[in-house]
């Protein structure tokens, strides 16, 4: 479903990423791992096209980025990725509910499976990180997306939250039929992962 071939990715002379290639499937739980500043989050970016790699390929069902326009591949993410950033950018002064209705339609059952039909018309100003990771969670999903994009999600959680966002991040990938993929240097969690891609300083 979406492939990268020979990605290299420099900045200011520095080679974060060199030559790496994966491919991933429908049903695929990929974990993007290694210490903070390995380029795991540059990865991700440019395999969801929110960052344009200094060379190689990346394609989604055939179709390469580098052949869209920058309006066609916008639509392209819209359309098929559901993100959950490290920063959750939800916007303080709007409701969970508004939040969600961003990224697709909120939706009942999403919202009870992740336990946030409470907060739904509540400003995220007042959520706690918790309850704000679950609506980001909520967000991620409200398109039915191919791929699932979680950037860190645990690394601001204790051991038992780690565990409940990661729980969720599961069943939600499996209940719409998406793809996952994790970044992360948080060792609690490889070992739910059967697929992961280890990185490391240049």
């Amino acid at each position: 479903m979406l492939t990268l071939g020979a990605i290299q990715y420099e900045i200011g002379g520095k080679t974060i990423l060199n030559d790496v290639s994966l491919s991933l499937g429908g049903n695929d739980r990929l974990l993007i791992h290694g210490p903070s500043g390995c380029g795991k989050s540059t990865l991700m970016h440019i395999m969801a096209g929110l960052l344009k790699p200094t060379s190689g390929t990346v394609a989604f069902k055939g179709q390469e980025y580098g052949d869209l326009t920058g309006v066609q591949l916008d639509t392209l993410r819209g359309n098929n990725f559901g993100f959950v950033f490290q920063k959750m950018h939800l916007i303080s002064h709007l409701t969970a509910r508004q939040n969600i209705a961003l990224a697709g339609s909120p939706d009942r059952e999403i919202a009870q499976d992740l336990g946030i039909v409470n907060l739904m018309h509540q400003r995220t100003s007042s959520l706690s990180v918790g309850e704000s990771q679950r609506v980001a969670i909520a967000r991620a999903v409200a398109n039915n997306p191919s791929i699932i994009f979680a950037d860190e999600p645990t690394s601001a959680l204790d051991a038992y939250n780690a565990d409940k966002v990661m729980t969720m991040l599961f069943a939600q990938a499996e209940k719409h039929g998406s793809a996952l993929v994790v970044t992360s240097h948080d060792e609690r969690i490889q070992a739910r992962f059967d697929n992961t891609l280890g990185l490391n300083h240049e």
